[in-house]
């Protein structure tokens, strides 16, 4: 097995262990009772950060079928009366086809109808076995740009250039990802 997959996959189960060993103490600590019914999906580590080990599936291009681990950090604690959240976000994503790492800045809006949030971000990926738009075993990084629409449906895309491994045809493609969750 490759082994960046087998580290990408340990990591994400150690997440999710760590967060299903804390599930009957912290099952109520994501915030009010309105949101006590996502509290299976991650934890409230303080008081403005939140681990999610799932908080998502996605299909993205180039990384294929996937499943997202996040750790939000809140600029500020919630208020109940803002209607807009901004965050520092860590995200991990497991795909059948690769792995992306990314660090972002975005905003979450309560009480939106249609838009409900957004990130700007960098990411590094890694490719394995039979990605879209380019090889296995490369290396990219890029920017990207998500939205999140109706609270639970993400869209976004990002431009990603080869770094590795070096050679006279460098890969450089936009990638589009949609998703279930935040």
């Amino acid at each position: 097995m490759n082994p960046f997959l087998r580290a990408s996959l340990a990591a994400f189960f150690g997440f999710a262990l760590l967060g299903l060993s804390s599930l009957p103490a912290h099952a109520g600590e994501l915030g009010s009772s309105d949101d006590s019914r996502f509290a299976w999906l991650g934890r409230r580590v303080s008081d403005s950060d939140y681990a999610f080990w799932l908080c998502g599936v996605e299909y993205a291009v180039p990384t294929g079928f996937g499943i997202t681990s996040k750790f939000i950090h809140q600029f500020h604690e919630a208020d109940r009366n803002s209607r807009t959240h901004p965050y520092l976000a860590v995200t991990l994503n497991t795909g059948a086809d690769g792995v992306r790492l990314a660090l972002g800045y975005g905003a979450m809006r309560t009480g939106a109808s249609v838009f409900s949030g957004g990130e700007v971000r960098a990411a590094v990926l890694r490719t394995w076995r039979s990605p879209t738009k380019t090889d296995a075993g490369k290396t990219l990084v890029g920017p990207e740009v998500r939205t999140m629409l109706f609270s639970f449906l993400s869209v976004g895309a990002g431009y990603y250039w080869e770094i590795s491994p070096k050679g006279p045809s460098r890969d450089a493609f936009l990638g589009v990802q949609v998703g279930l969750g935040f």
